[in-house]
């Protein structure tokens, strides 16, 4: 066996070593490409659906209830799930 695809076809490769590495490159190169536009289009498709359903904006006007986050002043406040019980 002189390549690892001999192990599947019954004839033996005529070619030589650097055409073997050649085509391997752009076997792989090939390979890489359409995963990488396959998980493009994924990630595209997860937020567009996130989005939907998350994604409501709503106009807020003086007066109406939010939620914000309080970010400490000083930045040596511990949060509680790291203090000793």
């Amino acid at each position: 066996m002189r390549f690892p695809h001999d192990l599947y076809e019954g004839k033996v490769a005529q070619v030589s070593h650097s055409d073997y590495i050649n085509d391997i490159k752009e076997l792989t190169t090939t390979i890489w490409s359409q995963a990488r536009n396959v998980q493009r289009i994924s990630q595209l498709e997860a937020a567009y659906y996130y989005n939907i359903k998350h994604g409501i904006k709503r106009d807020v006007g003086t007066g109406d209830l939010v939620l914000r986050c309080k970010i400490p002043a000083n930045p040596t406040d511990v949060p509680s799930h790291l203090l000793p019980r």
